[in-house]
């Protein structure tokens, strides 16, 4: 019954956004309805997912839905790729840095650690217990430009760029005192710590293109395959537009848009956004805000991004399939971010590679099945 109503709801969704995508352009609700039940029920697309990314207009080709993967047809494949249990490995960042600073591979420095049920330590093994220890830290031990971010968290949630500015601290252009600080990591909702950790910039190379001091990272996706080698299934740079101060995408409708790169020569290709009207999105070859061609930039340091990609990818073993978010220096990459959960970048035909090497479709599976897949179901 659960599972009905759920279904249910979906669809009621689905029929709001087909009304919204037809009736500005004088299309046939029911046309588009039919195109949207088809891509919910054939591949698991939410309403969100094909209202954003275009698949119910008109004009979006039905033979290119092969190059576009669902949320839900993702999390299959992930579900067989990397263990569960491993899963905090990545999602809690504290455990990342620490996997990262033992095999020396290149990470923001961590500051401190911040919990909000136990003392705090900074980098010199300094405990941190009180509110006025950690008042006096910040005061008198902390660079004058770093971040915090939550130890768990996503999509740049609860990540601060902060300044001290005389006798307090700069969150972007509010002026606080050294407490506030410590009150909006106690009081921040969804995480039970806070990294407090470098501040890194861009590569001058992609400040100049950009016009931007936000970082902005590329998006590497790795996968061992069956012969124990790290693959590249793609690799995408985010683009900060706007006023945002972070580079994530979320469907475009954060206002960044995003390009895939050539992994071979580190060149980035036409850049995607949303479009307005669930329009599907037309590759564009200009950056929005300066103007500048997206193949005029070729990526520095980008043997080494890839390489470090592909030595991180076989450190989180058994962990097969992450998403790395990785920031290209003036000192070369380093990893700002693992994701075992990474959201699917469409366009590119990269779930084949997987399903070829796996030797059948964990999605399909799971469709006929009406179950998670199990790892017996690839062996």
């Amino acid at each position: 019954m659960k599972r009905t109503i759920q279904h249910a709801k979906e669809q009621l969704r689905i029929a709001v956004a087909c009304m919204k995508t037809a009736r500005p352009l004088g299309w046939h609700y029911w046309r588009v309805f039919r195109r949207g039940l088809r891509w919910y029920k054939c591949k698991g697309f939410t309403c969100e997912e094909m209202y954003y990314d275009g698949l119910l207009h008109p004009d979006f080709p039905s033979g290119q839905i092969d190059y576009f993967l669902s949320r839900k047809e993702t999390t299959s494949i992930q579900l067989v790729l990397n263990p569960s249990h491993c899963s905090d490995m990545l999602k809690n960042k504290i455990l990342l840095y620490r996997y990262l600073e033992a095999a020396q591979l290149p990470h923001p420095k961590v500051f401190a650690i911040f919990d909000k049920t136990t003392a705090g330590v900074s980098s010199c093994n300094r405990m941190l217990q009180s509110r006025q220890d950690w008042i006096d830290y910040i005061r008198t031990e902390l660079p004058n430009d770093f971040i915090i971010k939550p130890a768990y968290g996503a999509k740049g949630m609860g990540v601060k760029h902060i300044q001290k500015h005389g006798n307090g601290l700069m969150d972007g252009k509010e002026a606080v005192d050294f407490s506030w600080l410590y009150d909006y990591m106690k009081s921040y909702p969804d995480s039970p710590a806070y990294i407090i950790q470098q501040r890194i910039i861009n590569h001058p190379a992609i400040v100049e293109f950009t016009e931007k001091q936000a970082l902005q990272t590329v998006r590497i996706i790795t996968y061992v395959n069956k012969r124990c080698e790290p693959d590249i299934l793609y690799a995408a740079i985010k683009f900060v537009c706007g006023k945002n101060t972070t580079d994530h995408y979320l469907w475009g409708r954060s206002g960044n848009v995003f390009s895939f790169i050539d992994v071979q020569h580190g060149q980035v290709k036409p850049a995607y956004s949303t479009s307005d009207a669930g329009k599907p999105a037309e590759p564009q070859t200009m950056h929005p805000e300066t103007q500048r061609r997206f193949d005029e930039l070729n990526l520095p340091f980008w043997q080494e991004t890839v390489q470090l990609a592909r030595c991180a990818a076989m450190l989180f073993l058994p962990v097969r399939c992450i998403g790395w978010d990785i920031a290209i220096t003036e000192a070369g990459p380093s990893i700002v971010e693992g994701n075992i959960w990474w959201d699917p970048y469409n366009r590119l035909a990269y779930k084949q590679r997987i399903v070829d090497d796996l030797g059948c479709d964990p999605f399909q599976i799971r469709l006929s099945q009406k179950r998670r897949p199990n790892v017996s179901d690839f062996t």
